[in-house]
């Protein structure tokens, strides 16, 4: 028996042509009926071999089970068959053997016993050092490690103490031990390195003193924390050498938490030093830089996110910053009239028509600025831009961010408060983009048409000179706009792109995964009003009866009344009455629309490409306190099972849900926001 199932579960040809062979030599041995000792104990042997290497039963671990439970049963069997004086021996000797294993694990529990408190805190303690890496706070990262690789320090002790090593001649209890003992070594060394390198780590070399950054303390930065780096490497590869499969599972749940959080230092570790490496060149080391900065409002909705009011234009000479420019939109379409634009060639097939391409001549129409963000794809418009901008007065840029009002109320909370002239109090990191987003436009329309421009121009100004004196609390003030896509920049160099791509500030519409299902509802202002403030969106997407085919139902919703709000908020320039929202939707997919409906009536739809998706767009008209309910059935959904979501960033962030019910309406409870890219998943949970 236990040869032919170690020929069964051989895990190659040479074990299974041993295997056949002892298996055929058992069943010879058998048919004589004779006492052939040497024989058998070299079928049994054989076996045995064979089993050692048995390949895995479905289960970790289900292989060496049928193996010890096959060895065992031929041992008591051939022991049963002794003599009654050599049944004692071996008795004795099993009555030894376990006596020394008892003792052994006894040894082992003791160190284990002893060495488990340090572990979990030394455990606890480096992850927490390594949420403060994350988070920029090196020096309270360096305390936080230096405690880690104390508690591990005497773990390791207590693992290595005399009484654990019997436990090496202890299978499984040999294997816990040594996952305890060469990760606890192991963690000792890199945490107390990581925190060695974190003396030398000084993030007040990025502060900005008399509009400049130290470049040269920039590229101090890099060493120490290329150190850092491979030190958590090391600590990353001791952890997963350690989840074995042997481990019991609370011992595995912690290793596993413990892997996660350093896999994910190790890619925010290398996107840092990738920016590291390329900051002194953003900064002018190589020559002087040009920066063209949006300042843009969701009140406004564009493809991008807002409408583009003011702009600044920053240039950058050897870490030297100036404000060389500032500006309104208006400024710049006035004189934009007479430019030719020639690139993007996929940008201006879909948008020349709104003011970029006009006439036999194609030229840029006069309000081809206010038009600017329209696309959802940000290295397009901002090559757009890039081309644009020396032909409406400026000069050749080499790079263009993107601030919307919330990453402008984020630095605002960093050099703020600020005082602006015609309006009572401050504005402060909790309400600038309220004001700016509602209360501004019940101010008279000659102090208004400054605000937005006074708070950007005030925030630049303080920042260039040194108001921002930590360097921790700005980024963390754009941190959740950049998550949030309200923060963008674009660099002209190709490799600066690329880490900007990987950082995930390029703004692209999608991400880099073409293999992936992707879908964006992207919307445009089309009244020449403020009214996209009270704009809500929810889209449910059902898997519908046929399995290649997908439903997505669109509720846009506008909150905006009839009456009671400014003009400038709920008027239209397009002839519709006071409070109705139109708008220019459009529907990105990566699959096809087989039809479409608007409050259940046929829907015609524009077909277009944009950046490997289709584009379907149309004109809505929204009514005040109303809704419009478009649904596109989709084709070509075999076998998706998620969509990727790119969200537009508006006011009230997006609403997604999934359904397999027959009706394909999502309850109002599986609604979940999308402020920043996911994945919602067909089978019902976001």
């Amino acid at each position: 028996v236990m040869a032919g199932v170690a020929a069964a579960i051989a895990p190659g040809f040479l074990p299974l042509a041993i295997g056949v062979l002892v298996f055929a030599f058992s069943l010879a041995i058998g048919s004589l009926r004779r006492s052939q000792p040497v024989e058998r104990a070299i079928v049994a042997g054989g076996a045995m071999l064979v089993l050692s290497l048995a390949r895995e039963l479905r289960w970790f671990g289900v292989n060496t089970l049928v193996a010890v439970t096959l060895v065992i049963g031929v041992a008591v069997f051939g022991v049963w068959r002794r003599s009654n004086r050599h049944r004692r021996l071996v008795l004795q000797v099993l009555g030894g053997v376990a006596a020394f294993t008892a003792i052994a694990c006894l040894g082992l529990l003791m160190a284990a016993t002893s060495a488990r408190g340090d572990l979990t805190e030394g455990n606890r303690v480096a992850r927490q050092g390594l949420q403060e890496l994350k988070s920029g706070d090196f020096q309270l990262a360096r305390q936080s490690f230096v405690r880690a690789a104390d508690a591990f320090e005497r773990a390791d002790n207590d693992m290595s103490a005399v009484w654990a090593q019997p436990s090496r001649l202890v299978p499984v209890a040999n294997q816990h031990r040594k996952v305890g003992a060469d990760l606890s070594a192991t963690a000792a060394e890199a945490t107390r390195a990581i925190a060695e390198q974190l003396r030398f780590v000084d993030l007040d070399a990025l502060r900005i003193v008399d509009g400049a950054i130290d470049i040269e303390a920039v590229k101090a930065l890099q060493p120490p924390l290329v150190a850092v780096q491979q030190a958590v490497n090391e600590l990353d590869q001791a952890v997963a050498a350690s989840n074995n499969g042997w481990l019991v599972g609370p011992v595995e749940r912690r290793v596993v938490d413990l892997a996660d959080e350093l896999d994910d230092q190790l890619s925010l570790g290398e996107k840092s030093l990738a920016a590291l490496r390329v900051a002194p060149a953003m900064l002018g080391e190589n020559g002087q830089r040009v920066y063209f900065v949006m300042f843009t409002t969701p009140a406004e909705a564009r493809g991008q996110g807002g409408f583009m009011g003011n702009y600044a234009e920053l240039t950058v000479t050897n870490g030297q910053i100036e404000m060389t420019a500032f500006g309104r939109t208006g400024e710049l379409n006035s004189q934009a009239a007479s430019s030719l634009l020639t690139r993007p060639t996929e940008w201006l097939l879909r948008y020349g028509p709104f003011g970029f391409q006009k006439g036999p001549d194609q030229l840029v129409g006069p309000v081809a600025w206010s038009n600017i963000t329209m696309s959802p794809h940000f290295p397009s418009t901002a090559q757009v831009v890039a081309d644009l901008y020396p032909q409406s007065g400026g000069r050749e840029i080499d790079g263009v961010i993107n601030l919307d009002v919330f990453a402008l109320q984020g630095l605002v909370g960093v050099v703020g408060p600020l005082d602006i002239g015609g309006i009572e109090g401050s504005l402060t990191g909790t309400n600038t983009a309220q004001f700016l987003l509602v209360d501004q436009y019940e101010i008279d329309q000659s102090t208004r048409i400054d605000l937005l421009e006074d708070v950007a121009r005030q925030v630049v100004t303080k920042l260039l000179a040194g108001a921002a004196d930590d360097p921790l609390q700005l980024g963390r003030a754009l941190a959740t706009p950049a998550q949030q896509r309200r923060l963008y920049v674009w660099s002209s160099d190709a490799a600066e792109q690329d880490l900007l791509g990987r950082i995930g500030i390029d703004g692209a519409l999608f991400g880099s995964d073409a293999s992936a299902t992707r879908m964006s509802v992207r919307v445009v202002n089309a009244s020449a009003n403020k009214i996209d403030t009270y704009f809500e969106r929810r889209v449910c997407v059902a898997q519908g009866p046929d399995s290649d085919q997908i439903s997505a139902t669109v509720q846009l919703i506008n909150h905006a009344p009839a009456s009671g709000l400014p003009p400038i908020v709920i008027g239209n320039a397009v002839e519709l009455p006071d409070g109705f929202n139109r708008t220019y939707l459009t529907w990105h997919s990566t699959l096809l629309v087989d039809y479409a409906t608007i409050d259940g009536q046929p829907l015609a739809l524009q077909p277009q490409i944009e950046q490997g998706a289709n584009a379907y767009s149309t004109y809505v008209d929204i009514p005040p306190n109303g809704q419009v309910e478009l649904r596109f059935v989709l084709q070509g959904a075999g076998g998706v099972t998620s969509i990727a979501v790119s969200p537009q960033p508006l006011v009230i962030p997006e609403l997604w849900a999934t359904t397999r019910s027959p009706n394909q309406q999502c309850a109002a409870a599986d609604f979940a926001a999308f402020t920043k890219p996911g994945e919602l998943d067909l089978l019902g949970q976001n």
